[in-house]
């Protein structure tokens, strides 16, 4: 895929995860930063890559599993 296409995918996923679990995604250039009661994180997109680092806290932390296994679901649909 061309890194336009995995921007695409990003703003996808930021998307999703602020309708499912109610953070903020603030977009820059090819870069997200989430943010919520007990999340922040950040997606970067470069060429050839992209970087996912979610932080959860203490009571959010209980549903980490299903946090991975949604967004990897997401990113095993949608990057090819």
């Amino acid at each position: 895929m061309d890194p336009a296409e995995v921007l695409e995918v990003a703003k996808g996923l930021a998307t999703r995860l602020e309708r499912d679990h109610g953070v903020t995604a603030n977009w820059s250039e090819s870069s997200v930063l989430l943010s919520g009661k007990g999340v922040s994180g950040t997606l970067k997109v470069s060429p050839n890559r992209l970087d996912i680092e979610v932080k959860l806290g203490m009571a959010f932390s209980l549903f980490k599993g299903v946090v991975e296994r949604e967004m990897r679901d997401y990113l095993k649909r949608h990057i090819h």
